[in-house]
């Protein structure tokens, strides 16, 4: 039962990974498209 325990909660923490790392990168890329990159690029041109 040990055992098997171990291996269902391995499994478990794959997948947790496996999806947090789908989503952080569909939030990244949803960032990244709502115009940040335009906004960096004006203040990094523009002398204060």
């Amino acid at each position: 039962f040990n055992l098997l325990y171990k291996n269902v909660d391995l499994r478990e923490i794959i997948v947790y990974q496996w999806v947090e790392q789908i989503l952080k990168s569909k939030l990244w890329d949803l960032y990244l498209s709502t115009g940040h990159r335009k906004r960096t690029f004006t203040q990094t041109t523009q002398p204060e």
